[in-house]
């Protein structure tokens, strides 16, 4: 609000790429034919020598003007104790970005409110080199129109409004894109009429070029099911243990094809690098599974400037694990099976001095120089499988079951279950068969002794 001054001047300055937002709520001013007498004026930067953003005057009600940088100077005419007065609120918002993060969120400014007329807005994403961005736009509201030619959204395979467009997006519909390199350009525009709640979106980075020592897992063209995008080339090694094969199987392949499939492909090369020999190159949904001769597969994604598909999705699993290796499957282990997600032998097993072969366990008194090589609760004791002192070999479950106490029910079929030789598994007055002291002797609260009275006791 002005007060009886004739000439007054206001100076906005947001952050570094920040815009201004002004939004006049009512004015009062004297009209004249473009408004050249009384008027309330905005310029593009910090004086009256920027771009004029335009000119208001007479009677009007909540009009927005916007900066295009994060300046603005504004300047009031009027004839003296003429006019009324105004009211305006401004904002700074956020236009212009550089993200660097491997993922990120971008949005139209103000929303999920309505966004404001005359911007042009540009995120510039730029990740490390050798990897890709995948950008979706999950919710868009942009004023429809055909080509797009009004309010949109419009994504570069690059730095620059130079680069090839990925697209141009309005109104409703947006489908994910996928850059060709390691920078995207994102430019938002609006004109100064039809206004929406605008966009927002999210970005992820990713590696095109990788190299795994995974013993199983899938491969995909890059963000896949999407399409990938044009002029891609990416390189997936697979390294096994030595001594180990690599099988591939497709489970989906959709790609530009040509009669050869010189266009877009994948190739399969049995070793580190293309210079190995090819098992096959696949372009279309009659590729097959192979099979490296050796512990190391290299794939190699290529896609020309033409068209674009869904891309493609392998399945690889690492055959002839050795001990200890992580597994999907039984039939990835070179010996044993896969139990736990590990290559070992069954539980009734163990590996031989080798490590080449599983072998049974060994029983009661079998000679050993481990306790892993003996059945499960026996004990390698002086080079035998035993049971501990503390147990005894129940012959009918053919492990090893632990004593008992005194006074402990107790079964007649087992020899040796109770704890001390002076006790014997017997039926108590109750007839229950329970760990007793023998005849001749009674229970003193530790063990058993002699029930006679020794002569320094008379």
């Amino acid at each position: 609000m002005y007060r009886n001054e004739t000439f007054c001047t206001w100076s906005i300055r947001g952050r570094p790429n920040t815009f201004v937002a002004f939004n006049l709520l009512s004015l009062d001013l004297k009209a004249s034919l473009n408004c050249v007498n009384d008027n309330l004026e905005f310029f593009d930067g910090l004086s009256a020598s920027s771009l004029s953003l335009g000119r208001q005057c007479g009677i009007s009600h909540t009009t927005s003007i916007v900066s295009t940088s994060n300046l603005m100077y504004i300047v009031l005419n009027r004839s003296k104790n003429v006019g009324g007065a105004f009211t305006a609120r401004y904002s700074i918002q956020e236009c212009n970005q550089t993200m660097t993060e491997t993922s990120g969120r971008i949005q139209s400014p103000g929303y999920p409110g309505r966004y404001f007329p005359n911007l042009r807005c540009f995120w510039s994403i730029n990740v490390d080199p050798g990897m890709l961005i995948v950008l979706s736009l999950p919710n868009i509201s942009l004023e429809s129109s055909s080509l797009c030619v009004y309010d949109n959204v419009q994504i570069f395979d690059g730095r620059s409004t130079d680069t090839r467009s990925l697209g141009k997006f309005c109104g409703r519909t947006f489908s994910s894109v996928i850059s060709s390199s390691s920078s995207l350009l994102v430019m938002f525009r609006s004109d100064g009429m039809v206004e929406s709640s605008g966009f927002f979106g999210n970005y992820t980075a990713f590696s095109c070029n990788l190299t795994t020592t995974q013993t199983f897992g899938h491969l995909t063209s890059p963000g896949y099911p999407w399409n990938y995008s044009s002029n891609v080339t990416c390189s997936m090694t697979i390294i096994g243990q030595l001594g180990t094969t690599v099988i591939l199987s497709f489970n989906d392949v959709a790609l530009d094809s040509c009669l050869d499939c010189s266009c877009d492909y994948v190739e399969v090369f049995d070793g580190a690098s293309t210079r190995a020999p090819s098992l096959g190159r696949y372009c279309n949904s009659s590729a097959n599974g192979t099979k490296s001769s050796r512990n190391l597969v290299h794939l190699l994604f290529h896609t020309d400037g033409v068209g674009v598909n869904r891309g493609f999705n392998v399945t690889f699993l690492v055959l002839g694990l050795p001990k200890g290796a992580e597994c999907l499957s039984t039939h990835q282990c070179s010996i044993g099976v896969c139990t736990k997600g590990q290559c070992d032998c069954p539980d009734d097993q163990f590996y031989d001095s080798l490590q080449t072969s599983c072998v049974l366990k060994y029983c009661k008194l079998h000679q050993c120089n481990d306790t892993r090589q003996c059945q499960e609760s026996l004990t390698c004791v002086q080079g035998h499988c035993e049971c501990l002192e503390s147990e005894t070999f129940d012959v009918i479950t053919a492990a090893c079951i632990k004593r008992l106490f005194h006074g402990e029910e107790c079964s007649l079929q087992l020899e040796n279950i109770c704890l001390s030789s002076e006790m014997v598994c017997r039926p108590d007055f109750e007839n229950t068969s329970r760990c007793l002291c023998k005849d001749s002797s009674i229970f003193n609260g530790y063990t058993c002794s002699s029930g006679k009275l020794s002569d320094s006791s008379r």
